[in-house]
């Protein structure tokens, strides 16, 4: 790993435990660099932050293109060690909102409308009258769980751990949601609803 790339995985770890605002003094303590080295890699804060989210963006295309519904992108993050740092700015970033966030959820949409659009064709999962939606629904659903996760979780947890935890917690749940669904009216509410949508539909002239 080059001095680089230290200081960049230093930087996420940071700004992962606390917070975006965190300076470049504690970044360099914690890569074991001076500011001075930091500066001279990456410029400014907002330049080191840039570095660390476009990392983000390489990790997510490099893990979030499984067609297997079980094995998603937080799952290959959470469970490989050397990702420790990625999720925890990740989850930070999420947290913070802003542009940092804005972009990394418009990325996540785009891939999970890929995935799941090739898992569609493959036959794994149903079709969607708005598989656009349906991304967006999914993403921030399973993004929305886990940054409660590390919100919740003991500061000391490893993100092995708070990973372990959400796995253990929600499971279940989620392949009954997935399976069964979990409306017993036969389809009938998201029928009603397809109507009024349709007649919301201005007619054209």
């Amino acid at each position: 790993m080059t001095s680089m790339e230290v200081m960049r995985d230093s930087a996420m770890r940071v700004f992962g435990s606390r917070g975006l605002g965190a300076g470049l003094e504690e970044v360099a303590a914690d890569a074991g660099v001076s500011v001075e080295d930091l500066i001279s890699q990456f410029g400014s804060v907002e330049d080191l932050q840039k570095a660390c989210t476009d990392y983000v963006f390489e990790v997510i295309g490099k893990t979030h293109g499984s067609l297997n519904p079980h094995e998603d992108m937080f799952q290959h993050l959470a469970t490989a060690d050397e990702y420790e740092p990625v999720v925890r700015y990740l989850a930070m970033c999420l947290r913070t909102g802003g542009d940092l966030a804005h972009q990394v959820v418009d990325q996540m949409i785009a891939d999970a409308e890929k995935n799941l659009d090739q898992q569609v064709k493959h036959g794994i999962i149903v079709d969607s009258a708005d598989p656009k939606a349906r991304a967006r629904y999914l993403t921030l659903s399973q993004a929305g769980a886990l940054i409660m996760e590390f919100a919740i979780a003991d500061p000391q947890a490893s993100t092995m751990e708070i990973w372990q935890n959400h796995v253990a917690t929600t499971t279940l749940p989620a392949l009954e949601l997935y399976s069964h669904g979990i409306l017993t009216d036969g389809g009938a509410m998201l029928n009603d609803y397809k109507r009024t949508m349709a007649s919301d539909v201005p007619a054209e002239r």
